[in-house]
């Protein structure tokens, strides 16, 4: 643009120049290339007159998202299936030391193949997940396939395609849950057709098991009830396995979103417009608190099959509060500047002593805000 400028000004002056058309053509192609040197010019300009003038303070620039190396590129193509089939312990051998370990490892199986997801062509995705589903198969078997296939692979490709698709993160939680509801029970109604067996009798044969290995193991609270207290756990433990499943999911959700956000691959955080404290921050949506009085009333009485499902959705909806809970807890981990791994930490310790706490602190935050009353103190 300067060229042209001086070239009319030239014009205007009386002064004209014969000039070639291949010469004149190149001036013109290289007009856009100009405007645009010239336009980040006056933008460095601009930037700096603010920023020394301070009337807009500094400029932040957003962090370039790391790039992993090479050789880390290849672990979403194995390590999902190596951490499955670690958290398969606790089916074969319920050492109750290693059950939080073992659990552990099945909530990150889904995060290597998210990260693929999100961050490469789909295609990359979907071999990363047919090399670790041929791992598992080989390892595990048809059942410790259907339930990898259900548990990781379907969480992974319903949350990774809404994130890639730029829907809000409750959206695609959504749509997660609702996948892994459905191909959860079409799995279940497929296997038991082709094995003949009946889920409900399994899952009794399980638990009996269980608790026989844990009386074996010396659990005093188990060795210290009478058979009918055992048969009556036993009985509470089947009635609450939906909700309790639900639970499941929903942390196995939020624990692999949260980790994909803190990760930031090919900057998805900011495509979705987040901000990198957006779990601090977060509430559950004010409707919540009606199906809880009303669940919580009908599971105080003795109504049959109504009872236990509203037994279900009461301890799901709870565990939506607990999740409100611990990020009020993390908004005051900030405010004391608790980090690292005493924060981990403290989260751990809230999950295991201090579950009342926690839904209790995420309820009762619709009426008192806790966090807008420590804001403004």
């Amino acid at each position: 643009m300067l060229g042209l400028k001086s070239e009319v000004k030239e014009c205007r002056n009386g002064i004209v120049s014969p000039v070639p058309f291949s010469q004149g053509l190149n001036i013109l192609m290289s007009a856009p290339e100009r405007a645009q040197q010239v336009g980040k010019m006056d933008g460095e300009q601009t930037d700096s007159s603010q920023t020394e003038s301070g009337s807009q303070g500094p400029v932040h620039q957003q962090k370039v998202p790391a790039r992993f190396p090479w050789w880390n590129q290849a672990l979403p193509f194995f390590l999902s299936a190596f951490s499955f089939l670690n958290g398969m312990l606790v089916v074969q051998a319920p050492v109750p030391g290693l059950m939080m370990a073992s659990a552990f490892s099945v909530v990150l199986a889904p995060l290597p193949l998210l990260l693929v997801y999100v961050s490469k062509a789909r295609c990359w995705a979907w071999l990363a997940i047919l090399t670790n589903s041929a791992i598992v198969g080989g390892v595990g078997g048809v059942g410790a396939l259907s339930s990898y296939f259900v548990f990781v692979v379907t969480l992974s490709v319903s949350l990774g395609e809404g994130l890639k698709r730029k829907k809000s993160i409750e959206k695609s939680s959504v749509f997660a849950f609702l996948s892994l509801l459905v191909f959860g029970a079409i799995s279940l109604f497929i296997l038991s057709r082709v094995y003949h067996f009946n889920p409900v009798q399994e899952l009794q044969v399980f638990m009996t098991g269980l608790f026989e290995h844990l009386g074996q193991a010396g659990a005093s609270s188990l060795v210290s009830m009478d058979p009918a207290e055992v048969d009556e756990l036993k009985h509470q433990l089947l009635v609450q396995l939906p909700g309790n499943l639900a639970i499941f999911w929903l942390f196995l959700i939020l624990a692999n979103l949260a980790l994909l956000l803190r990760f930031n691959p090919a900057g998805i955080r900011e495509s979705l417009g987040l901000e990198p404290h957006f779990f601090r921050n977060w509430k559950a949506p004010e409707f919540l608190v009606w199906p809880v009085l009303v669940t919580g009333a009908l599971r105080l009485g003795e109504f049959g099959w109504v009872s236990d499902v509203a037994i279900n959705l009461f301890n799901f909806i709870l565990a939506i509060y607990g999740i409100q809970g611990l990020s009020i807890l993390g908004y005051f981990f900030d405010l004391w500047g608790i980090r690292g791994p005493f924060r981990w930490m403290g989260y751990v310790l809230s999950l295991v002593v201090m579950v009342p706490f926690i839904l209790s602190l995420g309820f009762f935050d619709l009426w008192f805000d806790f966090r807008r009353k420590f804001r403004q103190s």
